[in-house]
């Protein structure tokens, strides 16, 4: 791993002095391109008023009339989502603004393992036996053409919403569905400014269009309508989504998630609720989010069906959102093992078979389950830090997905070898897609011959902001990296880096011995603690073979020795029985 400071230019005196926040602020802002004061302010102010024009979405208001007919005229509307955490949030979202305007909505998620990605002929047969005149796609629908043109011959509407990259021709023309409307901001007719958006965020501001349009007061006297509680819910629920499809935590993303954890911490969505409590989450930050909400809803889609996730967020019950959390939980706790299991599978396949040598892994594993083959390919990723694809035995054709690193386009790559998949879809960083058996040894070959990485595109690129010794860190900066937050993919924590520190003392700590804690000298004599969770015991006995074991054991006793430590750090505050005392948190070492 390759470790870079990141120095990006820019006027720090101007931004500190017109945005009264410190250098270090200034810098790091600088250092994710916010330099323009108009970025400056959407960042350190995300407010809703300061969100893109929603017009500008290319088809809004044209489906926002269509749904408010099919309101206004009884119609019966079905929601056709995904079976991801943002299927999910797009389809409750959508279910719940329609229903509130005393909409006749129902919810249709495909099953992974039966129907595979997308909308299917299958599932516009069941709507149109429900007698359904209207379908909505959502998180889906944009790649899935013969699907589109289905509904239409068959007399139904049909509207769709996704955020997936758009099929191409061989001329590189844009392939768009046939349909009554196409909403996608990455379509190029779209003048939305912001495209890194994922389907709930789509599915929201159609939902905000519809609510604005509806005009509740002369068209739904009689509903059971709270807008200020639904506005607040599909908030919550498009924040969510936006954090667990790992969309860039910058521009209307930034606002979206910053309002959605603040309205958490009181949601009325039941369900939510539950899950936050069982969790014991006292504080619901992005990281919660993506880590523990999110593969809980993700966890009913992979091992059973997602429709499980759409009813928790539904129930209205307590006892029974308590009952169906637990459930969901449970789920989860089996789904983490089976990854772990998997992922020591894939590597074995690697090594046997010497595909560790490729600049692009595939990787086939006959009985792993299809639904953590994503998540497999992540943690491959990140161990080999190569372009991932994982396949395994699905229904009649086998399943896979794809996970990339910068400077691979996954979905571009897969289009030009198109011809070897049933079916794909996805973006430059992640994609899914079906496969006959016989294609996946041409499909390996054909990536790597046609792969133009250089062993610098493989080399993992660890960027800093800059250099900070402990003397510089001070509860007042800590305080300040707030304004920054929530992190997250696009906006990661701050990464400071020391170098040839020395340390007064250091200590393995905890039930495993497995916690480093290193006290560090400060050049005014005093001592800042630094903690290395989890591998501590790795990185001491790298310092071990690095100096020595007679230095070691002079570190660990308090003693003056020569031990001279690099690593990375995020500073936070530790307080224990009432003092408070600045700590750095270890991220990388070397």
């Amino acid at each position: 791993m390759k470790w870079i400071l990141k120095n990006k230019q820019a006027d720090l005196e101007y931004i500190s002095n017109k945005y009264n926040v410190s250098k270090v602020i200034a810098k790091l802002l600088a250092n994710r391109d916010i330099t323009r004061d108009e970025d400056i302010d959407k960042f350190l102010n995300p407010n809703m008023s300061k969100m893109s024009d929603r017009k500008l979405l290319y088809g809004i208001q044209d489906a926002a009339e269509i749904i408010l007919d099919a309101i206004k005229n009884n119609k019966r509307i079905r929601i056709v989502g995904d079976y991801d955490a943002d299927g999910v949030c797009s389809s409750v979202l959508i279910y719940k603004t329609i229903t509130s305007l005393t909409g006749d909505a129902s919810i249709h998620i495909p099953d992974r393992q039966k129907d595979g990605y997308g909308i299917n002929k299958s599932i516009i047969d069941k709507a149109i036996n429900d007698k359904i005149d209207l379908i909505i796609t959502c998180d889906n629908g944009i790649a899935q053409l013969e699907e589109a043109k289905y509904a239409k011959d068959n007399n139904l509407q049909y509207i769709v919403t996704d955020h997936h990259q758009l099929l191409k021709d061989d001329k590189g023309a844009e392939i768009i569905p046939v349909a009554d409307v196409v909403i996608n901001p990455h379509q190029s007719k779209c003048n939305y400014p912001f495209k890194e958006i994922c389907g709930a965020f789509v599915a929201y501001l159609l939902m905000r269009e519809l609510l604005e349009i509806s005009n509740i007061d002369s068209y739904f006297r009689n509903a059971k309508y709270n807008k200020e509680v639904l506005i607040n819910e599909i908030t919550t629920l498009a924040s969510i989504a936006t954090v667990t499809d790992i969309m860039p935590l910058i521009n209307d993303n930034r606002i979206i998630v910053k309002k959605g954890l603040e309205l958490i911490k009181h949601t009325t969505i039941k369900g939510l609720k539950e899950m936050i409590d069982i969790n014991n989450l006292k504080d619901v930050s992005s990281y919660n989010v993506g880590f523990i909400i999110g593969p809980i809803i993700n966890a009913s889609g992979r091992l059973e069906n997602a429709t499980l996730a759409v009813d928790l967020l539904l129930e209205q019950d307590v006892s029974k959102a308590k009952e169906k959390a637990e459930y969901l939980v449970e789920l989860n706790a089996k789904r983490k093992d089976m990854t772990t299991q998997g992922f020591e599978q894939a590597i074995e396949v690697i090594e046997k078979n010497d595909y560790d040598k490729d600049k692009v892994l595939v990787v086939y594993i006959d009985n792993l389950h299809e639904s953590i083959a994503g998540l497999v390919a992540g943690r491959l990723k990140e161990k080999y830090y190569k372009p991932v694809f994982v396949i395994t035995n699905g229904e009649g054709v086998c399943k896979g997905s794809a996970r990339s690193i910068p400077g691979y386009n996954i979905f571009d790559e897969m289009s030009s070898q198109s011809k070897l998949f049933t079916k794909f879809g996805g973006h430059k960083m992640a994609a899914g897609f079906s496969i006959k058996k016989e294609n996946i040894d041409i499909l390996r070959t054909s990536l790597n011959e046609s792969c133009a990485l250089t062993e610098e595109d493989l080399e993992e690129i660890l960027p800093l902001d800059f250099a900070m010794c402990p003397d510089d860190v001070s509860f007042k900066l800590i305080d300040e990296l707030q304004l920054l937050e929530p992190f997250g993919e696009g906006n990661p924590k701050p990464l400071f880096a020391i170098k040839n520190q020395k340390a007064a003392s250091a200590l393995l700590m905890g039930k495993d011995k497995n916690t480093l804690k290193i006290n560090l000298t400060k050049r005014n004599g005093g001592i800042v603690s630094a903690l290395m969770f989890f591998e501590g015991d790795i990185m001491l006995n790298y310092y071990e073979e690095k100096y020595g074991e007679e230095e070691i054991r002079l570190l660990k006793s308090g003693s003056d020795n020569n031990v001279l430590f690099d690593f990375t750090y995020y500073p936070s505050v530790n307080e224990y029985r009432g003092l408070k005392t600045i700590q750095l948190i270890i991220q990388n070492y070397r």
